[in-house]
């Protein structure tokens, strides 16, 4: 079954991706949270397990990002087998940096959907999201940005499948090919109403982050 691992900094289209990819029979855990924004998919554990070198909106302590190194990777070898009968993913925006310091062993086992927005839009987008966190957020963004490409130039090396996903080409035209062409992708037998349902959580007129 497939282990997938969803790279994406804040406000990149991941949190769509990760609802659409719930409707396309993807199993994400526990049920989704729900926060300020709706729901988010992202696996709680992960900022706990990172909390020392990573918070929302602050600078990475890239020189204690070995500390997490061994929990990182237990915890997704724990998640990927509790669900070992089921395609599975796993999603935060922490990820970008945590999994730098993992071994080339686990990244071999892994599937990675790259949420490619492009940096200066996810930027400006956190930024409305977040105002009060305006100044440290370029900064934070763009060291998120440089570990997932770190991670993603390592994946491909390792010959890993990655697959590119890009919210900024959705449009209300195109989403309906963009969602169908995914669940090729996944490789998962879906009714066609839950592939209609996927495609309905696109709105061009509303934020991801509100869906």
């Amino acid at each position: 079954m497939k282990k997938i691992i969803i790279l994406g900094v804040h406000n990149s289209g991941s949190t769509l991706l990760a609802a659409m990819m719930h409707f396309l029979r993807i199993n994400f855990g526990l049920a989704p949270t729900r926060g300020k924004y709706g729901f988010s998919y992202e696996s709680p554990q992960v900022p706990m397990v990172m909390q020392h070198c990573i918070q929302f909106g602050m600078p990475i302590d890239w020189t204690q990002m070995d500390l997490c190194k061994e929990p990182l990777t237990s915890l997704i070898h724990e998640f990927f087998q509790t669900w070992e009968p089921l395609d599975s993913a796993v999603k935060h925006p922490f990820l970008c940096a945590g999994l730098t310091v993992v071994e080339d062993e686990l990244l071999r086992e892994l599937t990675f959907i790259n949420c490619n927005r492009p940096l200066a839009n996810s930027i400006e987008g956190a930024i409305q999201a977040y105002p009060k966190r305006a100044e440290a957020m370029a900064d934070y963004q763009t060291a998120l940005h440089e570990g997932k490409e770190k991670i993603l130039t390592r994946a491909k090396k390792l010959d890993c499948t990655i697959y590119e996903w890009n919210y900024d080409q959705l449009t209300t035209e195109t989403c309906g090919a963009k969602v169908r062409q995914l669940q090729q992708f996944l490789d998962v037998p879906v009714r066609p109403e839950y592939v209609e349902k996927a495609i309905s959580l696109y709105n061009e007129q509303q934020h991801h982050f509100g869906l």
